[in-house]
C-alpha cells in the first residue's frame, strides 16, 4: 500500500549528498589551514583534536553537521521505504545508517587528545600496521616454511610493526 510522500520526506532524501558536499568542503577549507596535513596520510580526526588549530570549526562542520544531515537522510529514507510498503527486513539498513550517522556526529562532540596514547591506537594510522601484524602472525603462519621445519618463532617475530595490543 504505497502512499504519497510528504515534501519533507522528499527534501530529506537530498540530505545525503548535501552532507557529503559539506564534509568535502570543510576538509578542503580546514585541512588547507594545517601545514603538513595530507588527508590521504592523516586521519581527518586530527583536525578536530584538542590541540588542533580551529578544532571547534572542524568538529562542527566536519563531523557534527554532516552526521546530523546523514541522520536526517536516514529518517527520510526510512519513511519513504515504509510508505512504499517495504517491510522491516528491507529497512534494516536505514536503522544501521541512523546509528552510524549519530556515531559520526559524536566524533565532533567527544574528540580525542593528540597527547593521549589510547585514542591514537583507534585512529586510522594505527589500524593498518595492526592488521599487518594480525595477517602475518595468524593468517599466514601456517603457510610459513619455517613453521613446517619446527621454527615457528621466526614467523611470530617477523612482524616488527607497533601494535596496540
Amino acid at each position: 500500500m504505497a502512499t504519497h510522500a510528504s515534501p519533507w520526506t522528499h527534501a530529506g532524501l537530498h540530505l545525503g549528498w548535501l552532507a557529503a558536499v559539506i564534509f568535502a568542503l570543510a576538509l578542503w577549507w580546514l585541512g588547507g589551514d594545517h601545514a603538513g596535513f595530507v588527508s590521504a596520510q592523516h586521519p581527518v580526526g586530527d583536525l578536530g583534536a584538542v590541540q588542533a588549530l580551529h578544532a571547534w570549526r572542524w568538529n562542527a562542520l566536519g563531523f557534527v553537521l554532516p552526521g546530523l544531515l546523514l541522520f536526517g537522510f536516514a529518517v527520510a529514507l526510512e519513511v519513504a521505504m515504509r510508505n512504499a510498503g517495504c517491510g522491516r527486513g528491507g529497512r534494516i539498513g536505514t536503522g544501521l545508517l541512523m546509528i552510524s550517522a549519530l556515531a559520526f556526529a559524536a566524533q565532533g562532540v567527544w574528540h580525542f587528545d593528540l597527547d593521549d596514547a589510547a585514542p591514537k591506537c583507534m585512529s586510522a594510522r594505527w589500524r593498518w600496521p595492526c592488521w599487518r601484524c594480525f595477517r602475518e602472525r595468524v593468517l599466514l603462519q601456517p603457510a610459513c616454511g619455517a613453521c613446517r621445519d619446527g621454527g615457528c618463532w621466526r614467523c611470530w617475530d617477523s612482524c616488527s610493526q607497533p601494535c596496540c595490543w
